[in-house]
């Protein structure tokens, strides 16, 4: 058997069904003949991967299906209640014995919103009873901790979901959303009186399409085409169902003219608009202020209940035209109300199904706001219809009409599309069958085979099957409370099998960490001996790496459709999470649409001889300063190089389109770019090991690989916050400046040494702007103007996203000491007087790493504006300092 030797050649990536692995091997061989030795030395290693944990992932979680279930169940109840409660008759209590249907909207209002106010009593009951719990965890988890505190016994496990949250914000901004529904409310009732129930049946579908505009406007999200389509499906679903009730109602809807019908319409889509703001509202705000829903839900309660039942007073003297209130034509007659009440019981039950439903489906409804969004509210809320629709026909409160079945169907399908539910479906059907578990018993997980030739870096062959390497995987939150914590944790970090999302900070400082599921209980086990608190954020990271694959996939699948099938020359990768091959392939497509003003540059090789490359943009000939930016030093950063490559897009369009700000910077600076300083990792984290950090440099014992890039540049190397252990996520290298791809970035770099006024490498995730030092707590000279600029960068990009909260300083004051970092070598050694580390959304550690597809084009935007403000800044500054 002749297998090539030649690297570009072998074989790569051979995949074999069931061979599913979580850590790596090696074969080191002198004849190509031992490689199938070699592995079927391993094949046997195969582990069992049950069936429920090789499909996909259902869009949801758990906790979500169940407020998805919850939302639309409670939400019938309330609108059949209601529905009940208005075609019940009794005697109209003026003596006159007349016997009048019971239509009293606003009272009925008034009865919903104290229906939300209860979710205010249920969360204060909730809130006492768990104070004991609650002041407990914030203990473990505060200033107040101290040596003593960690002997005192650990009982936080009392589950306090609903009410987790912040309580410093200002109840008042829930009366706008009160204000919202009441005007949503009474404008229906109004529009009812000038148009058909049939128009306000295919009316209410604008309310999806107000808040997915809104949200795109107002909370800056990215709907795909999907989410889209689903919504138009929607839309169209719920205007056939109320066409059908047109075509065939043998009963007339009201004698309407024309212009009472177009009124009527009109206020139908004003109310609309207002039920949308109130959602897209209450997301902005519950979400920044991380309110818990049922908190929210009862003050927007108790302002809707004070507000709308003071109005009532005046509505019993407003007299209205057309009312079937009673004979004395009152817009809202509350003692007519409590009267027919007295007169019917059916109409108490109905009242009182109806204030209770409401309290359940308004908690959901925010509870799915803050879980998902509130566009995915909307849409779920359209399957209302369906239930109440079958329900209806149940008891016979409607004729059915054929034309409503294609209505659902499509509403369904609708909904299906916006969720995902499909696609999930799709790909469940055509997922491979779980393998046998008869010998995954015998073996321990692996990831893959590398055999290597003699003497050799070189991988003759590599078998791997790493897409599902971290099921059951539990990302913690760890908050220690000490020194000893602290040392614990430094120790683990070097020597133990965790990996850190987040460095070592301080005492109180929390710090986020990936444990296989193999290692959790152990690990959990001495957490509690050490009495150091931790909370799991994410109980299975695989199904987030898996939602997020499935994403990516269907990014590419639409770029490739666009491609192929509508002209498109060129796929577009701006703001998507692409291969390396792709970012080259864009690189050079930028420099081939304007050779004269752009170009790539080669800057190095890496250690797998892939070439680093970056771009020149210089469209005045007489700049001599310039400015570089790098991005994927760290290879499991995915949001940075598509940060990256956003800029180069941007910044050439922009010019191109004679913006101020960009032809001023641009007229100034020439502008290297980088998406990618580590390539080979950045591939090994999309086609192996997601999760992978450093590069693929084969360590000296031969079972670690990787440097940690930006830990081996020779400004202060392996003076701190660095490991000397190969198998550490922060090894250093075993010397400075050692590995290719940090040589190629120093070469050119200094070879147009004293003409960088700024560097800028961006990292992720945590939202810090980091200037020099990290090696010590010193700051540079020019600390307070480096300080300046960074806040105006940060000011542009909440300017954009008010959500965002970036902590500014110096990487060892603000975090901890990193010796080698790329920004203390350009500050120091290269005299750049504006070298920075940004770190990119999110703040959290969910998502952390693994950032859905849908935020990067966001994060990409404002982190542009952002950059934008930051150099004009500093232009300033340097243009000044060189007129004085």
């Amino acid at each position: 058997m002749n297998l090539p030797r030649d690297h570009s050649n072998i074989i790569s990536s051979q995949r074999f069904e069931s061979f599913l692995p979580s850590q790596r091997s090696e074969c080191f061989l002198s004849a190509e003949a031992r490689i199938l030795e070699c592995f079927y030395q391993r094949i046997w290693r195969r582990r069992v991967i049950s069936w429920k944990n090789t499909m996909i992932k259902m869009a949801f979680t758990p906790y979500q299906l169940f407020l998805a279930g919850l939302m639309l169940i409670t939400g019938s109840i309330n609108t059949l209640s209601t529905k009940w409660a208005d075609r019940q008759t009794s005697h109209f209590c003026d003596g006159s014995g007349a016997n009048v249907t019971f239509e009293h909207p606003f009272l009925q209002g008034v009865g919903m919103f104290l229906g939300e106010f209860l979710c205010l009593l249920v969360f204060k009951f909730i809130w006492y009873s768990t104070a004991r719990y609650r002041i407990e965890r914030m203990i473990y988890k505060g200033d107040a901790a101290s040596s003593v505190v960690r002997f005192w016994p650990i009982n936080i496990k009392k589950d306090t979901r609903l009410v987790d949250g912040e309580q410093t914000f200002n109840p008042f901004i829930f009366w706008v959303a009160s204000i919202c529904d009441m005007l949503s409310t009474c404008l229906s009732y109004i529009a009812l009186n000038y148009t058909s129930a049939s128009s306000f049946q295919m009316l209410r579908g604008s309310v999806m399409v107000f808040t997915a505009i809104l949200s795109v406007l107002f909370l800056r999200k990215n709907l795909t085409w999907k989410h889209w389509l689903g919504i138009f499906a929607v839309v169209i679903g719920l205007t056939i169902v109320g066409v059908s009730d047109v075509i065939f109602s043998k009963q007339p809807e009201g004698n309407h003219t024309n212009a009472e019908k177009l009124a009527g319409d009109a206020l139908i889509l004003i109310a609309m608009l207002f039920t949308s703001f109130q959602v897209v509202y209450e997301e902005r705000f519950i979400g920044k202020y991380n309110i818990p829903p049922l908190q929210a839900v009862g003050w927007e309660g108790i302002f809707g209940f004070s507000t709308l039942g003071l109005l009532l007073i005046p509505f019993y003297f407003i007299i209205v035209p057309t009312s079937n209130s009673g004979p004395d034509h009152r817009l809202e007659d509350v003692l007519s109300a409590f009267c027919q009440m007295r007169d019917n019981w059916i109409i108490i039950l109905a009242t009182f199904g109806n204030v209770l439903s409401i309290a359940f489906f308004n908690f959901a409804g925010v509870s799915v706001t803050k879980e998902l969004s509130s566009t995915t509210r909307m849409v779920l809320d359209s399957g209302r219809t369906l239930i109440i629709w079958i329900v209806s026909l149940a008891l016979q409160w409607q004729a059915f009409y054929s034309l409503q079945v294609l209505g659902f169907i499509i509403l369904v399908i609708g909904m299906g599309i916006y969720n995902g539910v499909w696609e999930h479906l799709f790909r469940l059907c055509v997922s491979r069958p779980p393998i046998s578990s008869e010998r995954s018993q015998l073996l321990p997980s692996h990831d893959d085979v590398t055999v290597y030739e003699s003497n050799s870096n070189r991988p003759l062959v590599v078998w791997s099957e790493a897409e599902r390497q971290y099921i059951g995987d539990k990302l913690v939150s760890l908050e220690p409370l000490n020194n000893e914590h602290i040392k614990y944790l430094q120790d683990l970090e070097i020597n133990g099998s965790l990996d850190f999302w987040t460095e070592i900070i301080a005492a109180a400082k929390p710090i986020d960490v990936r444990i296989k599921q193999s290692e959790f209980d152990q690990y959990a086990s001495e957490f509690k001996q050490r009495s150091l608190p931790f909370r799991v954020l994410v109980d299975d990271v695989q199904a987030v790496i898996d939602d997020e694959k499935q994403k990516i996939d269907a990014e590419s699948l639409k770029r490739q459709f666009k491609s192929r099938f509508f002209g498109q020359s060129k796929a577009d990768i701006v703001g998507t999470y692409v291969s390396y091959n792709e970012i080259l392939a864009f690189l050079e497509e930028k420099a081939q649409a304007d050779s004269q003003h752009i170009a790539v540059v080669d800057i190095g090789r890496t250690y797998e001889n892939r070439a680093i490359k970056g771009i020149s943009i210089k469209f005045n000939p007489a700049a001599t300063r310039n400015i570089w930016i790098d991005c994927g030093i760290h290879a499991r950063e995915w949001i940075t190089p598509a940060a990256c490559i956003w800029m180069v897009d941007k910044l050439i369009d922009e010019y191109n389109k004679n913006d101020a700000t960009v032809t001023s910077l641009l007229n100034y600076w020439n502008v290297y770019i980088a998406p990618s300083l580590n390539p080979d990792g950045y591939e090994y984290s999309r086609t192996t090991s997601r999760l992978w950090r450093k590069s693929r440099a084969r360590g000296t014992t031969g079972s670690c690989f990787g440097v940690d890039l930006n830990r081996n540049y020779p400004r202060k190397w392996m003076t701190g916050g660095a490991s000397s252990s190969p198998c550490s996520d922060t090894y250093a290298g075993p010397s400075a400046g050692s590995e290719p791809e940090t040589k190629g970035v120093i070469n050119f770099l200094q070879s147009k040494i004293g003409t960088w006024d700024m560097y800028m490498s961006f990292h992720s995730y945590g939202q810090w702007w980091f200037t020099p030092y990290g090696y010590d707590t010193s700051l540079p000279a020019n600390y307070n103007s480096q300080y300046a600029k960074a806040q105006i960068g940060v000011n542009a990009i909440r300017s954009v996203n008010s959500a965002r909260t970036y902590d500014i300083g110096s990487v060892a004051q603000l975090l901890y000491i990193a010796s080698g970092s790329t920004v203390d070598w350009a500050y120091d050694d290269l005299k750049i007087p504006f070298a920075n580390t940004i770190e990119l959304p999110p703040k959290s550690a969910s998502p952390g790493f693994v950032l859905p597809p849908s935020e990067a084009p966001g994060v990409c935007h404002e982190t542009y504006v952002g950059m934008k403000a930051f150099l004009a800044a500093i232009k300033q500054e340097l243009q000044s300092s060189m007129s004085g």
